[in-house]
């Protein structure tokens, strides 16, 4: 097996814009989950869940890209999980999948087609991360979580992006939420890119 992924990781991270990235990961979908792929982020993901959210919750995967959460999530016991992302091309590779009951079109950082509290828990793995969704995106993840459930998501931490610790700690100023589990820092790509470091995060709503 390669030890390398099957596309070019910078292409990713140096997106100008999310129409750009958008536009990448509609072109790399097919080749996304191929050989060489050494993602560990949603095994992060699902290492919180397990610990936090009980298996018959109604979960939402956002930004699940091609679907590889919502595969360790079904392995690990939970049935009832939908999906969003940017990227159609990516959710047609989550569809076949068979994991999630409902995929959506949706942007992180703009406002989200779901109401209120609609969710026991959110989701994402390796969505915040450079070149990627803004940290704005947070506040409606809180927003479409019910209180008492978790937002849970993966964060570089060898670069954070920037925003990402004022806008998590405006939310714990402004008692949006309060912090379940700070994770390890993880090579999360140990083999095609270990220089980047991803830190699991899970926060409860208020």
């Amino acid at each position: 097996m390669s030890d390398t992924p099957p596309f070019d990781l910078q292409r990713l991270y140096a997106a100008r814009d999310l129409d750009e990235l958008r536009a990448e990961y509609d072109r790399i979908a097919t080749m996304y989950d191929g050989e060489g792929w050494d993602w560990l982020g949603p095994a992060m993901i699902v290492e919180q869940v397990q610990r936090l959210v009980p298996r018959h919750s109604l979960l939402l995967d956002a930004g699940a890209g091609t679907g590889q959460l919502g595969v360790v999530l079904r392995k690990a016991g939970y049935l009832r999980v939908d999906a969003m992302d940017m990227s159609p091309g990516m959710l047609a590779e989550a569809t076949a999948k068979g994991v999630y009951a409902n995929l959506r079109e949706g942007r992180l950082g703009d406002p989200l087609d779901y109401p209120d509290g609609a969710y026991d828990a959110v989701v994402a793995s390796g969505v915040f991360t450079t070149g990627h969704a803004p940290p704005s995106g947070l506040a409606e993840l809180v927003r479409i979580t019910r209180s008492g459930g978790h937002v849970i998501f993966t964060l570089r931490s060898d670069e954070v992006p920037p925003g990402f610790d004022g806008v998590m700690q405006g939310l714990l100023d402004d008692g949006a939420w309060e912090l379940a589990e700070r994770g390890d820092e993880v090579a999360a790509m140990p083999k095609s890119a270990a220089n980047v470091l991803l830190r699991a995060w899970a926060f409860v709503v208020s």
